[in-house]
């Protein structure tokens, strides 16, 4: 079996579609699993660049792929539509992806670990104002009112 570089996912409701590509762009697995088996899967997969449409779900299945050691990279749709060959299914649209991400100077987002435990230290604080005393405001605003009449 050849060596996998990419693989784009395009994500659906039930049933995923897989494009797996080499470095030269030749595709090497195009599979559908099903969403339950798709983990399983991707487990079997060697680390490699994951490829998806950045969407509401691509968050969490980026998630899932990161702790595995994959490369996760969310394309925006805008970027993947150009490269669709023919019409529009899942599996021309797999390969689209794969095709955007093999680009050096497309502007793919990389997914960071977004669940990180809050430290209440890194919250800004709420009111910038609190070390002012409180009539300092109300007695400027009515000078400059005072001042137009």
């Amino acid at each position: 079996m050849e060596e996998i570089n990419v693989v784009g996912v395009d994500l659906a409701k039930n049933v995923f579609q897989i494009h797996a590509a080499n470095a030269e762009g030749r595709a090497i697995v195009g599979k559908r699993p099903p969403r339950t088996r798709f983990m399983a899967f991707k487990s079997t997969l060697p680390l490699c660049v994951v490829a998806m449409e950045a969407c509401a779900t691509s968050h969490h299945w980026a998630r899932e792929l990161q702790p595995l050691g994959h490369d996760v990279r969310r394309i925006p749709p805008i970027y993947v539509k150009p490269f669709v060959k023919r019409q529009k299914d899942d599996a021309n649209d797999a390969e689209a992806i794969v095709e955007t991400a093999m680009r050096p100077s497309m502007p793919g987002t990389r997914h960071g670990i977004s669940r990180l435990p809050d430290v209440e230290g890194d919250k800004p604080k709420w009111s910038k104002f609190k070390g002012y005393p409180r009539g300092f405001f109300h007695i400027a605003i009515a000078g400059v009112k005072t001042a137009h009449v």
